[in-house]
């Protein structure tokens, strides 16, 4: 009996052993499994924030596209009213070369008729040409006719004293 007791007790030894090796074991899958909990947790943390991060992403893409719209839609109205001042601008550049053009005829014509005027007055009998500038000659010569045509009596005391000096003279 006293080897059945040994064997025994060699057997107790042998299975006391493997548990202490699967206690060891089980720690130690214990301790990976609480270490992949963590890290699971971790993972989970991650593929959240980056799923929040990939979300916000696509709102700002959407954001920046209808912003980005919006800019080109300004753009070409700006460049349409560019285009349309350079037109106008233009436009108005050749309307005030004419007026000015206009005006210089008109200038012309006042300053030969108030020579014809003073002339006339200064001396009735020698009457003096107007200058010969073209466009003083062309704006003149209309009103040379008009006034020479027409029979009214004028009311002015310059216009009335030529008339009495041209009776007396």
């Amino acid at each position: 009996m006293d080897q059945d007791v040994d064997l025994l007790a060699q057997r107790v030894e042998k299975q006391r052993a493997k548990l202490d090796e699967e206690v060891t074991l089980l720690d130690m899958t214990e301790k990976r499994v609480t270490a992949a909990e963590s890290d699971r947790q971790t993972a989970a943390r991650e593929a959240e924030r980056l799923r929040t991060r990939a979300k916000k992403a696509k709102r700002d893409a959407r954001r920046l596209s209808s912003e980005a719209k919006r800019a080109q839609v300004r753009l070409e109205a700006i460049d349409s009213d560019h285009a349309q001042a350079v037109k106008e601008a233009k436009s108005r550049g050749k309307s005030v070369a004419k007026r000015q053009q206009k005006l210089a005829e008109a200038e012309g014509a006042h300053a030969a008729a108030t020579a014809e005027n003073s002339s006339a007055a200064r001396s009735p009998s020698t009457r003096r040409r107007a200058p010969s500038s073209p466009t003083a000659k062309k704006a003149a010569t209309p009103r040379k006719r008009a006034a020479s045509s027409t029979t009214r009596k004028r009311t002015t005391k310059a216009s009335s004293r030529r008339t009495t000096a041209k009776k007396t003279g």
